[in-house]
């Protein structure tokens, strides 16, 4: 397998019902079949809908159940939709297969409750926010045996987290041996200024590249310091993200194919993006993916 490949399978958790995208759910739906087709599906993973649309589903059925993976977001008040979730989760193949529930931000004392009720082959994500309760969080994660998720960026300019957040997350998650994957913001492969939205006339700010993030989680699986993984985010130079046969590499640190496996299975497993295209526009405009049509 090749060192994007191997980087990327599986990777683009396909979220357009959420902004700045914001399709209705069949659109999205309908999205993510053609995406499924796509000549580079093997970068497709979850489809992300939100709990606020499973009543939906009965309508949906037939098309839900040819989605290999769903991921359901938590919306609203969380008691009841939690519950939806699961009764969800528990009809089977029939509502489309449901991996992962992700889980807005709870006090630290509730997780381990929330995670005990999901299914033994769904997987819990907790939004894990840097803030002061980064630790205890991460530690009631590490203890259930649950994931964690970064919101790395929104539709308006505050919510992007700063560097050394980004850091705080990624260490922590690396220190606990607890993999996590990323969302929000996530439509381009190198950092830099982009809008906020697909308006026209929108307002921008500077958001992560996905890239970016790949070689911050790589750096803090290797523990690498705050400096190093606090660059690899700001870094605006396609140049600095160099990939061979053997392995890739930002600025003066490498990574082989076998440790990208590692990185990509131990601490950084996908990130959310409400649009498929423009991840697979931008490998492609840098060269790391062929054009196919």
């Amino acid at each position: 397998m090749s060192t994007i490949a191997t980087l990327m399978r599986g990777s683009v958790d396909y979220a357009g019902m959420f902004p700045p995208a914001g399709l209705p759910f069949g659109r999205a739906l309908d999205a993510y079949a053609r995406y499924l087709a796509h000549p580079h599906a093997w970068m497709l993973g979850s489809l992300v809908m939100s709990s606020s649309v499973l009543a939906q589903v009965d309508a949906a059925a037939e098309g839900l159940a040819r989605v290999p993976r769903l991921s359901i977001v938590l919306a609203g008040d969380f008691d009841t939709h939690l519950d939806v979730a699961l009764t969800h989760a528990a009809a089977g193949r029939r509502h489309g297969r449901t991996t992962s529930i992700e889980v807005p931000p709870v006090p630290p004392a509730e997780i381990t409750s929330v995670a005990t009720k999901l299914p033994g082959d769904v997987e819990a994500f907790f939004e894990t926010p840097a803030d002061e309760l980064l630790d205890a969080r991460l530690d009631a994660i590490g203890v259930c045996g649950a994931l964690a998720k970064l919101r790395a960026g929104g539709v308006s300019a505050d919510a992007f987290p700063a560097p050394r957040q980004v850091y705080r997350f990624l260490r922590g998650c690396a220190d606990r041996r607890i993999c996590c994957k990323a969302t929000a913001g996530l439509h381009h492969a190198i950092t830099g200024e982009y809008p906020l939205t697909y308006e026209a006339g929108s307002s921008r700010t500077r958001m992560y590249g996905f890239l970016n993030l790949c070689a911050a989680a790589g750096l803090a699986w290797a523990a690498a310091g705050e400096a190093a993984v606090t660059a690899a985010l700001q870094d605006a130079a396609p140049a600095s993200f160099q990939f061979d046969a053997d392995g890739w590499r930002w600025a003066t640190h490498r990574w082989s194919v076998h440790e990208t496996a590692a990185i990509r299975q131990d601490l950084f497993g996908s990130f959310g993006s409400c649009s498929f295209d423009e991840p697979v526009g931008e490998l492609t405009k840098l060269g790391l993916i062929e054009e196919r049509r």
